[in-house]
C-alpha cells in the first residue's frame, strides 16, 4: 500500500482574529494571517472585508494561539 503524501507546513507569522465592537457580543470579522502587529491586522481586514472606513474605531484584533504559557487553554473552558 502506499503511504499518503504529508503535508508541507509553511512557515507564516502570527493570525489575528478581528472583531467589531458595535454591541454586545462583538461580530467576529474575520482572520487576518501573517500581520506583525494589532494595527496591520486591523487595516488589512478592513481592506480584505471591504469594511467603511469610518469604522477603524470599533475594530479590535486579537492575537490568535499561545494565549497562556506553553499555548495551553485555561482549564474548565
Amino acid at each position: 500500500m502506499a503511504k499518503r503524501p504529508t503535508k508541507q507546513q509553511q512557515p507564516c507569522g502570527p493570525s489575528w482574529s478581528v472583531y467589531h465592537i458595535k454591541s454586545t457580543p462583538a461580530k467576529f470579522v474575520g482572520i487576518i494571517v501573517d500581520a506583525s502587529d494589532e494595527q496591520t491586522a486591523i487595516a488589512r481586514a478592513m481592506e480584505v472585508y471591504e469594511l467603511p472606513p469610518n469604522g477603524h474605531s470599533r475594530l479590535i484584533a486579537l492575537l490568535r494561539g499561545n494565549t497562556l504559557q506553553g499555548g495551553q487553554p485555561p482549564r474548565g473552558h
